[in-house]
């Protein structure tokens, strides 16, 4: 466990995007200097609502959303390709 942050690295994980926690995951922000990075995650959301491949995920810390993940799955393939992350 690494002091101050008081969680052990089995605490973190990986969930789906959820009515609950969809406020949560678009309330997340970038830093000023990354913001020319990577999209925005309301962004991210709506377009995987109309990507059949993308798996959008959250990235929790116990019980608190901490970051924000999307994943390409295609089915006709054997490999996974992350494209954002925050």
């Amino acid at each position: 466990m690494k002091k101050g942050i008081g969680l052990n690295t089995g605490d973190i994980r990986l969930v789906a995007v959820t009515e609950a926690n969809r406020a949560l995951v678009t309330a997340l922000e970038l830093a000023p200097e990354q913001r020319d990075f990577v999209a925005g995650n309301a962004d991210s959301l709506e377009e995987a609502g109309t990507d059949e491949d993308a798996r959008p995920r959250v990235v929790m810390a116990g019980t608190r959303v901490v970051g924000f993940l999307m994943y390409e799955a295609p089915e006709d393939d054997d490999e996974a390709r992350i494209y954002r992350f925050m």
